[in-house]
């Protein structure tokens, strides 16, 4: 028999160290972005920079969010024996963990936005530039209504863990990015003021995600150890 032993503070180190240096390497490059001026001969700021897809800083983002959702389903792996009346709640959060992860590694939130402007129903500008926040936000609504009473069913500890990394996620991803949007839209994309904003939002999202992490793992193991036997 096989043994994977998994310890918090380990990998809660890992990530934050992770996301210090993958904001120090951001930051650096955006300075020598607007002290150069010129972004024909400084194109390789796609591999570092928070507001673009398919780089580094998404690829740990896709994974975080992915190592959340092997934490819920672990959760929901033990609620099916402890709590089963709980189970459907730790597996709707490990399939939306799963569909975040995804959508973060191929940006569909992007094509959501482009399909939903191109309906016409609002003007896609200002606050609402980035369309997706609209259906998204009403799905992160009716997402919030539905697991409003499990979480306050739980412990304090783990609910307020819960809660607090989804206002900080929330926060993140729709009040800073439509601050970010509404400059975006007035100023530009390369407004100082919209790197700033969306610097600001990426790395709501990804502490969020480790304190959801650490809360998932507190709700498996309160000794912050965690060991998976395998046959």
């Amino acid at each position: 028999m096989s043994e994977l032993v998994f310890e918090k503070k380990h990998l809660l180190r890992w990530m934050l160290v992770t996301v210090a240096v993958l904001t120090v390497l951001h930051v650096g490059q955006l300075g020598v972005y607007y002290w150069i001026n010129n972004p024909a001969v400084f194109d390789f700021v796609d591999l570092l920079d928070f507001d673009v897809e398919g780089n580094l800083p998404t690829l740990y983002s896709s994974l975080a969010l992915l190592i959340a959702a092997a934490f819920a389903g672990l959760n929901w792996k033990q609620s099916r024996f402890e709590q089963p009346s709980d189970s459907k709640y730790w597996l709707g959060l490990m399939v939306l963990l799963i569909y975040m992860g995804l959508d973060e590694g191929a940006a569909i939130h992007e094509k959501v936005g482009v399909y939903v402007a191109s309906l016409s129903l609002f003007e896609a500008k200002g606050y609402f530039l980035f369309s997706w926040v609209v259906p998204y936000g009403l799905a992160a609504l009716l997402i919030a209504v539905l697991y409003l009473r499990f979480v306050f069913s739980l412990r304090p500890t783990i609910r307020n863990g819960l809660m607090i990394s989804g206002v900080l996620f929330l926060l993140g991803a729709f009040g800073i990015e439509m601050l970010s949007a509404n400059v975006a839209s007035q100023l530009g994309l390369a407004a100082l003021n919209y790197s700033i904003l969306y610097t600001i939002e990426e790395l709501c999202e990804m502490l969020s995600i480790i304190l959801l992490i650490s809360t998932l793992f507190t709700q498996l193991s309160s000794s912050g150890v965690i060991r998976l036997r395998f046959n």
